[in-house]
């Protein structure tokens, strides 16, 4: 397989959707992210009420959280849904960050698509990962996601454009 295949998830894993999650709520992902050490419990309450997608493990446990804000892109001028991915440090080998990762552009896309949501031209990932910067180098990636630059620390900034999207006047 090359690093352009989208692999499925491995057995037993699931991403839904956090809002009206039957066992999953704010209290999960706080507890999660900082028993994951991934941030202090502060900035987890923050944070928590940006999460968007959950990964749901073989037994049912919680295994990954992503999130969506927006923000202004002061390099591109315009306004995109900001993504970002945690998984627990024991499931990241079997791609459940990449499917967090769909699973968000394909949400706001179709919010976007349908009209219910049209407050950004669409969705920003900068890839922190050294290992996935170095390994996965081509432009555009076969999920869509488009490389645009990297920003002050280093990180590739990729986009995805929701169709219809325009380009911010001169």
């Amino acid at each position: 397989m090359t690093h352009q295949e989208i692999a499925p998830l491995p057995d037993g894993y699931r991403v839904e959707l956090l809002a009206g999650h039957e066992r999953v709520g704010f209290d999960e992902v706080i507890g999660f992210w900082t028993q994951e050490g991934a941030m202090p419990a502060t900035e987890a309450g923050r944070r928590v009420h940006e999460a968007l997608f959950v990964g749901i493990g073989p037994g049912g446990e919680l295994t990954g959280v992503s999130t969506a804000f927006l923000q202004r892109s002061r390099q591109l001028r315009t306004t995109f849904w900001y993504l970002r991915m945690f998984v627990a440090a024991d499931h990241r080998k079997g791609n459940l960050a990449f499917r967090l990762l769909l699973a968000c552009r394909d949400h706001l896309r179709e919010r976007h698509e349908s009209g219910a949501d049209r407050q950004a031209a669409g969705a920003m990932v900068e890839v922190q990962h050294r290992g996935l910067r170095g390994h996965l180098v081509d432009a555009t990636w076969r999920s869509d996601f488009t490389f645009v630059g990297q920003n002050a620390g280093g990180d590739h900034m990729r986009v995805h454009w929701f169709p219809g999207a325009v380009a911010p006047l001169p």
